[in-house]
């Protein structure tokens, strides 16, 4: 007597399955609750003196309801078994089969949205952070993952990144591609997306699983074979992060898990005894929705100043999550008649980690509006999971806002300390929306990830932008010192403070520039500091000063000057004057 052993590799990830009454109308993320019945059938095909012959299949792992297995043939029998990694699985078994015996398994499954209320410690455990044939480290990766951080934020933050750097190519349906190759492809299914992320995860010392079930697509509107990852925390729970529908922390009710395991073969077994042969046809999953409801674990309040037709405007939205979550939120403004929205809002749409409550900023100035209509702009908040708000901005008049302004270096390197000083009012917001929002005018800042970093500082109704590039390593520092003010049309000096931070020669040619620019060619000895002086003129009202060093890589420090109308006077000045005119009178009355 001779056994046989057939595996077959289940290759649903990422494709449709038949679904009955599937497609809705709805956000499927909004899913809190989902009642569905899975149907698996087919059949097998037995010829000769088979004794026996038995076949696997993978099942809904939680929620079961309940569960009807049968078969026509005789000599049926079935029993719940598991397989090596803990999951729930049917031995559907036939003795003496002959001929074909079909199957057919209703589950019945109730399916809750799932989520972690607070932040929690990760795991460290070394079984979850290995290589296998999918999950391929690469130098590029390394970068990618670097700074490495062992925390729920940053396995947001990978997620957030390998959701926008993948493209979804149902071409690649069941090709399973491994992680360098999807880095280099930068394309795939739920299977590669998962992939890459698993490999950046291990990298940054998170332990993390491969989840392969059921969940729903926006893409093609059905419930489909999917697959997405859960990492390990401190405590023992496993932690969801779906990097293909934006998910983590929290996913919605239409992921139905049926197997976790170290890679994304989940595998089913034909297994039979005897000097015959046995076939197996497995048909498509029939994956009935019964039942859903509607949930909502995000709210958003919001406010919008009025603003004048010369001024900038804000909106600040309050958002209060139930779980942890992955936000995807975006501000949109009303539009016009011609169909061009009123006002240009910055960064319209965020994705974000985000645990409990937090205010998002941002800012807009209004398009070229005429200044004879007072304008009620409608501008709404909205995030991914179905919570909004409304508020109306009026936009009249006009005020003539006092400038503001962002000092400070443009390229810095990693964990570098540098400094960015904010000139306003005593009413401002000094924002990033990389960061949050500071308090003070004067904010250190000491970055440890690569990036181009965006800030923001509003007061009164004006408004300046900053971005500071992060890279690994710059060859120069800069600081530049300024007069306090000049006027229009005058010559001033500029004095400028270059580092060399490299250990060999420099050839640069170092600029600052206002309305004209001037240049010098200069030779940096290995660590050497020079003092330069630039000579510039301020032809208009033009207030930034740029001071860039050129030489293998740019580096630049941008920061601001008052420029006066000539001859223009301060109130102080003014004041002396009038006394002085006084005075004068006096005396040529007395004289």
């Amino acid at each position: 007597m001779k056994k046989l052993i057939f595996v077959a590799l289940i290759l649903l990830l990422c494709v449709p399955v038949f679904a009955q009454d599937s497609r809705l109308d709805i956000n499927p993320k909004q899913i809190g609750y989902m009642k569905v019945k899975i149907i698996q059938s087919g059949y097998i095909s037995a010829s000769g003196a088979v004794k026996s012959a038995s076949v696997i299949l993978s099942t809904p792992q939680e929620g079961v309801e309940s569960r009807n297995v049968a078969s026509s043939a005789n000599g049926f029998s079935w029993k719940a078994v598991k397989d090596k990694s803990g999951n729930d699985q049917i031995s559907l078994e036939w003795t003496n089969p002959s001929g074909k015996a079909d199957y057919i398994v209703e589950t019945t499954v109730v399916s809750n949205a799932k989520g972690v209320a607070s932040e929690k410690k990760l795991s460290s455990n070394p079984e979850y952070l290995k290589e296998n044939k999918q999950i391929i480290f690469t130098d590029d990766m390394r970068k990618i993952a670097f700074p490495y951080e062992n925390s729920l934020r940053k396995a947001a933050e990978l997620t957030i990144f390998v959701n926008n750097y993948v493209d979804y190519d149902l071409d690649l349906a069941g090709q399973l591609k491994p992680s360098d190759w999807v880095l280099a492809n930068r394309r795939g299914v739920c299977v590669e997306y998962a992939n890459l992320l698993s490999s950046l995860l291990k990298i940054s010392g998170i332990p993390n699983r491969y989840i392969v079930g059921y969940a729903y697509s926006s893409v093609q509107n059905k419930l489909i074979g999917h697959t997405w990852v859960e990492v390990l925390a401190a405590d023992g729970t496993w932690i969801p992060f779906d990097p293909t529908w934006l998910q983590g922390g929290y996913v919605d009710a239409t992921h139905i898990k049926t197997a976790n395991g170290i890679d994304a073969n989940q595998t089913e077994l034909l297994t039979y005894f005897g000097p015959g042969s046995v076939s197996w046809q497995r048909n498509e999953d029939n994956v009935e929705i019964i039942d859903y409801r509607l949930g909502n674990i995000t709210t958003i309040s919001m406010e919008t100043p009025g603003v004048t037709l010369d001024e900038s405007g804000f909106i600040r939205a309050s958002v209060g999550t139930q779980s942890c979550t992955i936000t995807e939120i975006e501000a949109l403004s009303c539009a016009g008649s011609d169909n061009k929205s009123l006002v240009n809002v910055y960064d319209s749409k965020r994705q974000l980690w985000q645990c409990g409550a937090e205010d998002i900023y941002w800012f807009f100035p209004p398009h070229e509006l005429d200044d004879h209509f007072i304008y009620s702009c409608p501008m709404t908040v909205f995030d991914q999971l179905g919570a909004s708000s409304r508020s109306v901005v009026r936009i009249k008049g006009q005020s003539s806002p006092s400038g503001v302004s962002i000092s400070g270096p443009d390229v810095v390197s990693l964990n570098e300390m540098f400094t960015l000083s904010a000139e306003s009012g005593n009413d401002f917001i000094f924002y990033s929306p990389n960061l949050t929002r500071h308090n003070d005018k004067t904010w250190q800042l000491s970055l440890a990830k690569p990036g181009v970093y965006k800030f923001y500082l509003y007061s009164n109704g004006a408004l300046a932008q900053k971005s500071v590039s992060v890279i690994e390593k710059k060859e120069f520092d800069i600081s530049v010192a300024l007069p306090e003010g000049v006027s229009m049309g005058s010559t001033f000096i500029v004095n400028v403070t270059v580092r060399n931070l490299e250990n060999k020669i420099k050839q640069a040619a170092v600029s600052a520039e206002l309305d004209d620019k001037s240049e010098q060619s200069v030779a940096f000895q290995p660590g050497e500091t020079r003092a330069l002086r630039f000579n510039l003129s301020a032809e208009t009202g033009k207030r930034s000063v740029v001071v860039l060093v050129l030489s293998d890589s740019a580096a630049s420090y941008t920061t601001y000057i008052d420029v006066q109308q000539a001859g223009k006077k301060g109130f102080l000045d003014a004041i002396v004057d009038f006394f002085a005119g006084i005075l004068g009178w006096l005396a040529g009355l007395f004289k």
